[in-house]
């Protein structure tokens, strides 16, 4: 299977991305495509944490708080 990518650069090294299909290349530099059986795409894989916790990257509001287009339905905040 075709996986589609973003390297770190353009030596290809290190992938720091995976893609669903082709990205538009102006916003994402260094795209490529590699086999599911890459050992760079395995290398990616095993560097992600079995899980994270979204909610610290929303400020550690909780699970709840979830942007939507940048408007937050289910805050309390103003």
């Amino acid at each position: 299977m075709t996986v589609f990518v973003q390297f770190a650069d353009s030596t290809e090294k290190r992938i720091v991305s995976v893609f669903g299909c082709e990205q538009d290349p102006s916003v994402w530099p260094n795209q490529g495509q590699v086999g599911d059986d890459d050992p760079r795409l395995e290398a990616f894989q095993n560097g992600l944490p079995d899980q994270f916790d979204v909610s610290s990257l929303l400020g550690g509001g909780g699970a709840n708080e979830v942007l939507i287009g940048g408007y937050n339905p289910v805050s309390k905040r103003d």
